[in-house]
């Protein structure tokens, strides 16, 4: 999921995309340790943005603005991501 977050949270300048960030939110997400600025780490970015477009695809789906196919056409839009998120 790393990469996925780094695609959603590429377009943010200034975030640290390093490996201790990815540790950071590893810890955060699996022990509620959080010791870093979450706005900061673009892992942290990277998933809240996933998050927020993912809600925006299922609200368009179910008014027909758009359709999971369209999206399954994307080529930067990874199958497995898509079968997991799109419910």
């Amino acid at each position: 999921m790393a990469e996925i977050y780094r695609q959603f949270g590429q377009e943010w300048q200034g975030l640290d995309w390093s490996d201790q960030a990815l540790i950071d939110m590893y810890n955060a997400e699996s022990y509620g340790v959080l010791t870093v600025d979450e706005r900061k780490n673009g892992y942290f970015v990277g998933k809240q943005w996933l998050g927020v477009t993912v809600s925006m695809w299922n609200e368009d789906i179910s008014k027909g603005y758009l359709t999971r196919s369209e999206l399954y056409r994307d080529p930067r839009l990874p199958e497995w991501l898509l079968d997991r998120v799109l419910k």
